[in-house]
């Protein structure tokens, strides 16, 4: 009897072992590290926020604290926001490539910054660069563009006749 419960015990201590070492999770734990003072986070795959134009939840952290947020079984997809004085700035989008190895991912906000995240497991786009588009720099928008700022050319419109009619 002693060595079937040995056996027992084994087996199940092997089976938890398995269990736990295999253990993927997209639950996000996020720190505020680094932001003056509150940073929001928006859940794209919370349901309350699928009409992202007009986002309901938001989960607020402040400075020096930490929250978990997301499905365990699904990429998290996140946004996250920087609160000034009177405003809530975009700062990063985030994207869940892959789930966590034995527990949940830990995101803070200065490896965003930083940009020193775990690339394997999330891409981020940095929503404060500015990108300036290859367009701008096409001859004819910056002929057109020096057109325009030329003070000739507001006169010549006010005085046209077919543009004043009302």
């Amino acid at each position: 009897m002693k060595r079937m419960h040995l056996s027992i015990t084994k087996t199940l201590a092997l089976s938890c072992t398995i269990a736990l070492s295999s253990l993927q999770s997209c639950m996000i734990t996020f720190v505020n590290d680094a932001a003056p003072g509150n940073v929001f986070i928006l859940n794209h795959l919370d349901k309350n926020n699928k009409d992202l134009t007009t986002p309901d939840n938001f989960i607020k952290i402040p400075k020096g604290q930490k929250r978990r947020f997301n499905d365990p079984h699904e990429h998290a997809h996140f946004s996250v926001y920087i609160e000034n004085k009177n405003s809530l700035n975009v700062a990063y989008e985030v994207m869940q490539v892959e789930c966590g190895d034995g527990g949940n991912p830990i995101v803070k906000l200065s490896e965003l910054k930083n940009n020193t995240i775990n690339h394997t497991l999330f891409d981020v786009i940095d929503k404060n660069r500015v990108r300036t588009s290859m367009v701008h720099d096409l001859p004819m928008l910056k002929t057109a563009a020096e057109q325009l700022a030329k003070p000739d050319v507001y006169k010549s419109l006010k005085e046209c006749a077919a543009c004043n009619k009302k």
